[in-house]
């Protein structure tokens, strides 16, 4: 089912559908017998790709997922962030994920009770079938613009007293190990304080449901739900493992803050450790890592050898054919033909590719990765703007125009193109 849904090479699909089964309720069921390595250490040194394929798994078995670039963390101790920020990270994505989960679930409910607020603030007591009708209005917009007066709790209207302030007097509580009980007593503090407002339907009405949203919402609930799914579903992506190597043969053998000094960190947090948060303490021993990199200039075996050994399991992508080329130009969701044809709609143009047109594109961009540089799908972006880069200056001639996309105007676009990307590699 995951081939027919990614874009994936057969050995990474086996890797990734392994490690999604083992985070099941197989897993839950056998958690204490199944081992760290077999849990999650499943993926890793894929040969670019950045990483997009991951994260739509990871929404379709509903995971939280946080992809990150190697290069940009420091070893403990020097100016830059940690790895550890890697999980802190995470679980900010798992609760901000349980609350809107949540806040989905009772929406409904809540735009109902904000609805029989709005009608009493407006009509007082009245009966069921008038309340009824009016209901009908209020849903329709009819009385959006309609002024009413009605009380709204002064930390929605007062900045001393907003939603972040109230997010961080939680989070402030949570990280000082105080217990849910003072939690709550923040919001009862601060939903005490109301004055009478005087606002239009339409304002009232959002201000209204968000506080209904956050009146309901169960922050014991939602962090102990989202450090759960952290720990048994979460999906670490380290994009540019490779960028942080080097060869074995190199002349400068010292210390590396920002290269060898990661590795060496990397290392607890892939074995498995606990990592302080203020949402509480995470256990990263079945967190699923996925470590990727072009490894052109180096190779994996460049890595240390302890990094190795917590990432046994290596999967090498292949090179995209003229075949993939042309499945992304025609079978992906708002591929960049679509978003040409969309963009040119907007001027009143109709713009087209025949077939033919796309197959010579498709070959082009596949001649350029193999005679030039492999820069794999991106390549398409600069082929594509080379062949629009008329009609996008001159716009303006073509309103209310139908304009085809053969391949005689492709191939009269990038004549000579590839010949001149290939002598700039013999440039000095």
């Amino acid at each position: 089912m995951l081939a027919a849904l990614f874009e994936i090479s057969k050995g990474c699909l086996k890797c990734m559908g392994c490690a999604v089964q083992r985070q099941g309720p197989l897993f839950t069921k056998n958690k204490n017998i199944i081992t760290q390595s077999e849990a999650k250490k499943v993926v890793a040194n894929a040969f670019d790709k950045d990483g997009e394929e991951y994260k739509r798994i990871s929404m379709f078995v509903d995971a939280p997922f946080i992809k990150v670039e190697a290069t940009k963390f420091t070893e403990v101790g020097f100016h830059g962030k940690d790895v550890d920020q890697i999980i802190k990270d995470l679980v900010e994505i798992a609760v901000k994920r349980q609350k809107t989960k949540f806040e989905i679930e009772i929406r409904e409910q809540a735009e109902e009770t904000v609805e029989n607020i709005i009608l009493y603030s407006l009509l007082g007591n009245i009966k069921e079938e008038e309340k009824n009708i009016w209901r009908k209005y209020l849903k329709d917009g009819s009385l959006d613009d309609k002024v009413i007066s009605i009380d709204i709790p002064n930390y929605i209207n007062n900045n001393i007293f907003s939603n972040d302030s109230v997010e961080n007097a939680v989070k402030e509580a949570l990280s000082n190990h105080q217990n849910i009980k003072s939690v709550k007593i923040i919001h009862q503090n601060i939903n005490k304080q109301s004055d009478k407002k005087t606002m239009t339907i339409r304002e009232a009405r959002q201000k209204l449901l968000q506080l209904e949203i956050d009146s309901s919402i169960n922050q014991d609930t939602i962090l102990k739900t989202a450090i759960n799914s952290v720990e048994e579903e979460g999906i670490v992506f380290i994009d540019e493992i490779d960028k942080i190597c080097s060869k074995s043969n190199s002349s400068y053998n010292g210390p590396d803050a920002s290269a060898e000094g990661v590795q060496r960190d990397l290392l607890p947090l892939i074995e498995g450790c606990v990592i302080n948060t203020k949402y509480g303490n995470i256990n990263t021993n079945y967190i699923l890592f996925i470590a990727s990199g072009a490894f052109q200039r180096v190779k994996p075996n460049d890595m240390l050898n302890e990094l190795q050994g917590r990432l046994p399991v290596h999967v090498t992508l292949s090179s995209l054919t003229i075949k993939d080329f042309i499945d992304i130009l025609t079978k992906t969701h708002n591929n960049l033909l679509q978003q040409n044809i969309a963009l040119l709609k907007t001027e009143g143009i109709d713009l087209k590719f025949t077939d033919d047109a796309i197959e010579t594109i498709a070959n082009a961009a596949h001649d350029m990765n193999f005679y030039v540089e492999n820069i794999g799908v991106r390549r398409l972006h600069t082929i594509i703007e080379k062949i629009m880069e008329d009609i996008n200056y001159d716009v303006y001639n073509y309103v209310n125009q139908s304009i085809v996309i053969d391949i005689d105007k492709v191939n009269k676009s990038l004549e000579g193109f590839i010949k001149q990307y290939d002598l700039k590699k013999y440039i000095i």
